[in-house]
């Protein structure tokens, strides 16, 4: 019983550590590389790993790997337009995004 105890409470523990979570992105400072997302009603402001891993996600669900270039990109238009920015999926370890899933939008290539 208490080995079931123990072993549920590390996957809890574990699932704290990391999450992921839909933001839209309010303010980004490239010369620090801090970025202040709002998660429903709150704000947060994250750091940017250094090794932060992007994925690009399109409408079929179809993903293929980004860059940071990619990433910074989106940045740009933080702060802008009706929602207030773009919307990401980030992955959050101790207070440093280090996955992010971008919605790429546009005509396919063919």
């Amino acid at each position: 019983m208490r080995k079931v105890f123990l072993a549920t409470a590390a996957i809890f523990l574990m699932a704290g550590l990391a999450y992921a979570v839909d933001v839209i992105v309010v303010r980004y400072n490239p010369e620090t590389k801090e970025v202040t997302v709002k998660e429903g009603d709150k704000e947060a402001t994250y750091k940017v790993a250094e090794n932060v891993k992007v994925t690009l996600k399109d409408k079929e669900g179809n993903t293929k790997e980004g860059t940071f270039k990619d990433f910074e990109g989106r940045l740009k238009f933080a702060g802008k337009g009706k929602a207030g920015g773009p919307k990401v999926d980030v992955t959050v370890k101790d207070g440093v995004i280090t996955e992010v899933t971008l919605t790429v939008f546009g005509k396919k290539k063919n």
